[in-house]
């Protein structure tokens, strides 16, 4: 037999599983908008950092500036064409060594190269360059004639002299006339790039470069990398490299990384920083798996309430179902109690009125039942007495039938007696033969009266067993009873009228004896006169 599922487990079922679609639907909606809150933010917080690095940056660099122009200012009176003063120029340069921690060298000279006539170049530590050191083919000094009257950035560069990270920064020196005199430059470490950037980072696994305009590392971890390696190819972005390289800022998340980047327009550097997607995610993460344990426990604790309102819902019809069954068994005595919905209290009245109903019916049944059984036990005796009536005249029948026999073998001794006598009574054959004839005519009545008695038997037999199947169904045809009793009513009768014509047959009967006697008497009387006298 195929089991079939409870109400409880139906709609506990349907609860959960619509539980359980939600709280996806809706973790799924907050993971979506978590991570692309997550994306936001990182995005927005490494813009920050990046543009707080890019002003730390520019602010040195402006203090740079301002040192530059200063010192171009200080330097005129010294850098004359005709006779420079060096030792003052020297003395000056190294003035500003010492206030700027970052430069490492300082040094000016004519527009000239330094050791053609006219020419002349300073340091601030007072050494000469090569003999072949041509400084009007310098950056620095190109970037100075370039841009006049500005802080002229060189390309960062690994120095000879200082196997570090450099860069120059120059400047045009101009009397007060507006002469240009020649070019102050310095040499600044960028050592302190790196470390910059070590303190700024603040997630795991976070990278932060600067690029030159090409992409080039100016500044990396692997010192092997530094102006050597391509950051765009390093990290697999050509498709990105046009616009990393044209917008102030540009934003990506490709190969499991976050990219932002940033340009600082005084050097035409890029700032880079990247982020591992997971790191961004890891809060994400963290927060899917609260969700999960959250959802997860009120999943449990609206299961429990689910299922045990559905208990309670439920428990009526499992009343109402054990009531049922107790109807099936035939007792009516109980009743469903009153339930609180609305719903449960009609389904209890309803249940309670049928039980009503179904009882008064059983009741009007038995009633019924037991007035059909006394009616039927009155028609048992009814049909009792019918059956003794019947048979007392079948009784009566088979007792006329002996008669008519009785009357036969009478008949036929008298016939005999009178062929006995025949020789005697011939005399006497005229009254002999008339009562004879008359004989003979009750014979024929007699016989003509056993017919009819036969007849009458068949009959009384044939009636007999119809009330033998009348009474095999008299317990569901009560309307053949009074048949019945109509047709016993006119066997009453033809027993009466049988009745009489056997006192006839009686009469009849004795009449011929005593006429066959007083025959035989005279017949007597006739042939033997002599015997009769004294």
């Amino acid at each position: 037999m195929k089991t079939k599922p409870s109400f409880t487990a139906l709609i506990g079922g349907l609860c959960l599983c619509s539980i359980l679609v939600n709280t996806l639907l809706l973790s799924f909606l907050a993971i979506v908008n978590h991570r692309a809150s997550a994306y936001k933010q990182a995005e927005a917080y490494a813009l920050e950092q990046v543009v707080h690095i890019q002003d730390q940056l520019i602010d040195r660099f402006r203090h740079w500036g301002a040192l530059m122009s200063y010192a171009a200012s200080a330097s005129a009176p010294f850098m004359s064409v005709e006779a420079p003063d060096t030792p003052h120029l020297q003395s000056l340069f190294q003035s500003f060594m010492d206030a700027e921690s970052d430069f490492w060298l300082f040094y000016g000279c004519s527009n000239l190269v330094w050791n053609q006539p006219g020419g002349y170049m300073v340091y601030n530590d007072g050494h000469s360059p090569r003999a072949d050191y041509d400084n009007t083919q310098r950056s620095w000094f190109i970037g100075a004639k370039q841009t006049p009257g500005e802080v002229a950035y060189a390309a960062p560069y690994i120095s000879a002299t200082n196997p570090q990270l450099t860069t120059s920064i120059s400047m045009n020196v101009y009397n007060q006339a507006g002469t240009d005199l020649g070019v102050i430059s310095a040499d600044v470490s960028l050592t302190f790039l790196e470390q910059m950037l070590k303190e700024k980072t603040f997630v795991p696994g976070q990278e932060m470069f600067f690029l030159n305009k090409e992409g080039i590392f100016i500044t990396h971890s692997d010192p092997e990398a530094v102006l050597k390696k391509d950051f765009v190819t390093e990290f697999g972005l050509e498709a990105y490299r046009n616009e990393l390289f044209s917008v102030p800022q540009f934003s990506v998340m490709d190969k499991g990384r976050f990219i932002v980047s940033v340009r600082i327009p005084q050097m035409n550097w890029f700032f880079v920083t990247t982020i591992p997607q997971a790191v961004i995610l890891a809060e994400t993460q963290q927060f899917l798996f609260r969700m999960i344990l959250i959802s997860s426990i009120l999943l449990v604790l609206t299961a429990g309430v689910s299922l045990g309102f559905v208990h309670i819902l439920v428990k009526p019809l499992r009343s109402l179902t054990d009531y049922a069954t107790v109807l099936a068994g035939g007792d009516f005595s109980g009743t469903v109690p009153d339930y609180r919905t609305v719903e449960a209290a009609g389904l209890s009245q309803g249940f309670n009125t049928i039980n009503e109903r179904i009882s008064a019916l059983v009741r009007n049944i038995t009633a019924s039942f037991q007035r059909m059984r006394s009616q039927g036990t009155e028609l048992e005796q009814v049909i009792d007495q019918s059956s003794a009536a019947t048979a007392e005249i079948v009784q009566a029948v088979k007792e006329v039938d002996n008669v008519d026999q009785r009357i036969k073998d009478e008949a036929g001794m008298m016939n005999k007696t009178v062929a006995h006598l025949d020789d005697k009574i011939f005399a006497l054959n005229t009254l002999i033969q008339k009562q004879a004839d008359q004989i003979s005519s009750s014979s024929a009545a007699i016989e003509s009266m056993i017919i009819h008695n036969q007849d009458m038997e068949a009959q009384i037999t044939g009636l007999n067993d119809q009330i033998l199947q009348l009474v095999d169904s008299s317990k569901t045809e009560h309307g053949h009873i009074a048949q019945s009793t109509q047709a016993v009513h006119q066997i009453g009768e033809d027993s009466s009228n049988l009745a009489e014509m056997n006192k006839v047959i009686g009469n009849v009967a004795d009449e011929t004896n005593l006429l066959a006697m007083n025959a035989a008497i005279e017949a007597a009387h006739a042939g033997n006169p002599a015997e009769g006298l004294p």
